[in-house]
Order: C-alpha cells, then sequence, then structure tokens
C-alpha cells in the first residue's frame, strides 16, 4: 500500500487473521519507503477470508489504520493416486479398482469411469463411489467383452475443485473355453456315411474353428479331421468308433466332448436275389417243356 506524511512515517504494523480467529501482528522494519509490503502467507485448502487491518503510525504520535478484506478462494484440486494391484481383467469376472485423493480442504466426491473397447473418453460409463479419500470398486466386466478395459479415476474437493487421470489400460482376458457338444450317439451305414454336427456349441465370444478326432478302427491311428464348418460328413469303415469334437475360440480356450459312432456294414443288394429268382424260374420253366417233349414222343 501507499503510506506518506509530512513529518516521516516512523512505524508500520499488520493485524491479520483468517475468518474469526485471532489476528496475528507483524511489525514491518524501518526505514519506510512510500509502499509499505507485506506478505501474508495463504495456506493451501484455506476457505475463510483473509482479515487484516494495516497500522500507520509519524514521528508526531499519530496514527491512522485501514481496514481490508481479500476473498480467498481454493483453486487446488485433488491429488490421485491409483493403486490398482491386478493386472488384467478376466471375462465375466469383477475388476477390482482402487484409488486416493488427497486434498487440503478435503474430498467430496470420487469417481471412475471406464470404458471397454475403443471409444471416445465423452462415452465412458460414469460410477459414483461413497468415499472421502479412499476408494473401492468392482467393475462387472461382461463375458462377451474383447477389451481391453480403460479407466479414468476422478475426484472433487469442498471448493468443487475436480481432477481426474488420464486413462489407464488394463487387457481383458477370456479364460473362459467354449461348451462343445457333439450330439447324441449314432448310428449309420458304411455306404451312407456319417453325418455329425457341432452346432449346439456355443462360446462367451465366438469359436473359430472344430477339430474331430477318432482312431482307426483295428488299429491305434488317430485320424484328425479339422473345419471351421459346424456339420461333417465322415466316410468310415465298419466298427465303433469314439470321436472327440474339439472346440477352439480365438484365445486358444478348447472344450471338448465326444460321441459314440457305430458304423454298419452295408445292406447287400436287392437287386441279387430278384436276379436268382429269375434264373430258377426260367430253369425250371426249360425242365417244364422238355419233360412235355418227352411225352408226346412216347
Amino acid at each position: 500500500m501507499l503510506a506518506d506524511d509530512n513529518v516521516g512515517i516512523l512505524k508500520a504494523r499488520i493485524e491479520y487473521a483468517f475468518g474469526p480467529l485471532t489476528p496475528t501482528v507483524e511489525e514491518m522494519e524501518y526505514p519506510f519507503t512510500p509502499f509499505i509490503y507485506f506478505i501474508v502467507d495463504i495456506k493451501k485448502g484455506e476457505e475463510d477470508d483473509l482479515v487484516l487491518t494495516v497500522y500507520v503510525e509519524d514521528s508526531a504520535g499519530n496514527v491512522v489504520s485501514v481496514p481490508g478484506l481479500v476473498s480467498v478462494a481454493d483453486t487446488g484440486a485433488p491429488w490421485i493416486k491409483e493403486f490398482t494391484s491386478q493386472g488384467n481383467a478376466t471375462t465375466g469376472d469383477p475388476f477390482p479398482v482402487s484409488w486416493e485423493a488427497v486434498d487440503e480442504v478435503g474430498v467430496s466426491q470420487m469417481w471412475v469411469r471406464f470404458l471397454f473397447g475403443e471409444g471416445d473418453p465423452e462415452a465412458y460409463e460414469f460410477h459414483g463411489v461413497d468415499a472421502i479419500r479412499i476408494a473401492t470398486l468392482d467393475i462387472p466386466v461382461p463375458e462377451d467383452t474383447e477389451g481391453p478395459l480403460w479407466i479414468i479415476y476422478g475426484a472433487r474437493d469442498g471448493s468443487f475443485n475436480s481432477n481426474e487421470t488420464g486413462p489407464y489400460r488394463f487387457d481383458v482376458i477370456d479364460d473362459d473355453p467354449p461348451v462343445a457338444l457333439a450330439g447324441k450317439d449314432t448310428r449309420a451305414r458304411a455306404d451312407q456315411g456319417v453325418h455329425l454336427s457341432a452346432a449346439a456349441s456355443s462360446d462367451n465370444i465366438g469359436i473359430v474353428s472344430f477339430q474331430w478326432v477318432w482312431l482307426v478302427a483295428g488299429a491305434e491311428e488317430t485320424v484328425l479331421r479339422e473345419t471351421q464348418a459346424q456339420e461333417v460328413i465322415l466316410e468310415l469303415e465298419p466298427g465303433e468308433y469314439t470321436i472327440e469334437l474339439r472346440a477352439f475360440d480365438a484365445h486358444g480356450n478348447v472344450g471338448t466332448d465326444t460321441v459314440i459312432v457305430t458304423v454298419e456294414r452295408s445292406t447287400p443288394s436287392a437287386t441279387t436275389p430278384v436276379a436268382g429268382a429269375a434264373l430258377a424260374l426260367e430253369s425250371a420253366a426249360l425242365m417244364a417243356v422238355g419233360s412235355a417233349t418227352n411225352s408226346t414222343v412216347g
């Protein structure tokens, strides 16, 4: 502040307090310039206004005082620390997160915003929590998500200053194997082929391929038929087979099921007995004609 006197300023002091507290008194060292400077330390998080009075005295003992009021505003946002220990999320399981917010005025609200996959941060799903310093939350991970999981941690103090972290990235691991269903045990003729279907199989994200595995009848040789189709027709020799279905998803998880297939010999051709019967009838007819001829000649 500017201060001047015709005979000179002898003393200067300031009395100040934040709100209704007992004033602090500070004397200013002599000599004085036309300007009097006082530095008041305002601690971070202070909410009360600064009430002050400056007293100036000249060499004749005259004293003048000037009151003042300085509005104090808290502009510092909370400090946030993320300390989630779990490295990856897993499909179908809750993903626990925790974070801490510190502020001199005090934390009034905490939250997370999260998103599965890629997208604009404005599209993140908001979840508030009832906590004032350390917060925990279980984020539900859908069974069919392919991730990754993005998380933003946030907090607000009593002066409505807000802070958010940058997005943290967590991989989402699919550890759920497909449900392989090979169908009911079946019987078939060797000349018809064996029709097998994996259409009832399923996976939380999707099946990418199938394998059908069995042993050759009467041997120990394993046969493997790999296909992306749900249905196959196998040409098998007569015998009984235990056929294993393997279903694979994109993350390498595999589900298995077995079906027992009995392959019967082909039914003999229906034309063979007909041809034999015709030949027998023809022979009988010839014998009948021969007998009649012999009777006539006698």
